[in-house]
């Protein structure tokens, strides 16, 4: 039995974090494409192959102990997970090819970074091949009638 292939990389928050409870009027084009672009740089440099299906966990690293809910942030995870798409190791994000998404918050990055000053996304794609792939969920089975139906003998 193989181990899937794995692939990590770090990258330091090339914008301002896009959140989910953002009522800003600003357009964020400009935040999206800086963190799409930079995820697609970093997949292209990892030289990270084409891949059919695969399982992305994305783990949120702030400088500092603040209170945050890391789901918030699935903006700028979509943004990373579309830059992946960019650099051509998916062909697209939809359920098809990306088998789960995990969020989770990671340790606190440190300050001595100068880019750490907003934290790091730290993204890890694993190869969903044939040996770990979860069987498909079934669906409810029919419940049976009560009281039974009454079998006719002819």
């Amino acid at each position: 039995m193989t181990e899937p292939r794995t692939w990590t990389y770090l990258m330091w928050a090339p914008a301002r974090w896009l959140n989910s409870n953002d009522r800003d009027k600003r357009r964020p084009d400009k935040v999206i494409a800086a963190w799409r672009g930079t995820s697609s740089a970093i997949a292209q440099y990892a030289k990270i192959p084409r891949l059919d299906r695969v399982r992305i966990t994305a783990e949120l690293q702030w400088p500092d102990n603040r209170r945050r809910d890391a789901a918030n942030y699935m903006p700028s995870i979509k943004a990373a997970i579309d830059g992946i798409v960019l650099a051509g190791v998916l062909a697209d994000d939809s359920d098809k090819y990306v088998a789960a998404l995990t969020i989770q918050r990671g340790p606190n990055c440190e300050r001595r970074h100068v880019a750490a000053f907003q934290g790091a996304l730290v993204l890890t794609i694993t190869e969903e091949t044939a040996v770990n792939q979860q069987p498909p969920v079934e669906g409810p089975k029919p419940r049976p009638t009560f009281p039974p139906k009454p079998q006719v003998q002819a």
